[in-house]
């Protein structure tokens, strides 16, 4: 990294990985297959530097003729990557294991892939003798989505800290992402993980609600 262009030791330059239905949350575990050359070419290049790569979530409606780079979200996740193997046809596949939130400040690269300048971001907690509680009506309800025990429920459990599992969940839960990434945006764990268990919460009454009623589904919906 260029020092000159670091202002402060939380600002920091790195190679900028947008998709269009990812977002990435700290202390998540991300496995990435590497198929388009500009971002061959960024792998290659982490892997024999830092390691870090920034993914940010890419805007709807991108007009491809207009830019070769899609519109992001300002706050996105900064990854390491922990594995990866190159793949015979120069493809790789990768594992990005979360460190922390960050958001773009500028760009400073934009080919053949996306350079930006970010600001890291960290997560705003304090401890609270609730957590505990909190955790166990996360993992109760989204066993409760889910119909049961399995193993990332019970990996969460036994093995997480309160950051994991709150972070872990909102990458987990079915919902777009860009409520995903409204989630991302939360400064304050505690908050992101009270709007969690509520998200959770209306997952698991819509799931419900569609049971109630499910001997009503025809056999054949074609007949209706």
């Amino acid at each position: 990294m260029d020092s000159d262009r670091l202002s402060s030791p939380d600002i920091i330059e790195v190679p900028i990985f947008p998709l269009p239905d990812v977002v990435f949350f700290p202390r998540t575990i991300l496995p990435l297959h590497i198929f388009e050359q500009r971002y061959r070419q960024m792998v290659s290049e982490c892997v024999s530097r830092d390691k870090h790569i920034g993914m940010v979530l890419q805007k709807p409606d991108w007009d491809h003729s207009l830019s070769d780079s899609p519109p992001v979200y300002s706050v996105g996740g900064l990854g390491t990557i922990s594995d990866f193997q190159e793949l015979e046809d120069g493809k790789y596949d990768i594992v990005l294991s979360g460190i922390t939130r960050f958001e773009i400040l500028d760009f400073v690269a934009d080919t053949p892939y996306q350079i930006a300048r970010v600001k890291l971001l960290g997560e705003a907690y304090d401890e609270h003798e609730d957590d505990t509680m909190m955790s166990r009506a996360l993992l109760d309800k989204f066993r409760l989505f889910l119909g049961g025990e399995d193993s990332f429920t019970s990996y969460l459990e036994e093995e997480s800290d309160f950051h994991t599992l709150v972070n872990s969940l909102c990458s987990a839960i079915p919902i777009p992402p860009g409520d995903k990434q409204s989630l991302l945006e939360m400064t304050h764990l505690r908050v992101r993980a009270e709007a969690t268990l509520s998200i959770i919460g209306e997952l698991l009454n819509q799931k419900e609600f569609v049971a109630e009623y499910e001997h009503l589904r025809p056999d054949d919906p074609s007949s209706n």
